[in-house]
């Protein structure tokens, strides 16, 4: 039996890459299950406007927060 592969969340900045790279290590590593990095669109990577005007603090973490509560994670990482 196969362990089922983890689906992190996280933001496409090198720094949350990063992380979460280093956190799928850190899964991994304890004999963990796989983990696979799934990279999160926000409003404020696909839009021009200022952050004032799609929605201001929170932007991203409502992105990551849609994208696990609809299931497409299993966990987030967010920087």
């Amino acid at each position: 039996m196969s362990a089922r592969t983890l689906r992190l969340g996280s933001l496409m900045s090198p720094m949350a890459i990063a992380q979460s790279r280093r956190v799928t290590g850190m899964i991994t590593g304890r004999a963990g299950p796989p983990v696979e990095i799934v990279g999160v669109t926000t409003p404020g990577d696909v839009s021009r406007a200022q952050p004032a005007q799609i929605g201001g603090t929170g932007v991203s973490v409502g992105a990551l927060r849609e994208a696990l509560l609809g299931g497409e994670v299993h966990l987030v990482n967010w920087s």
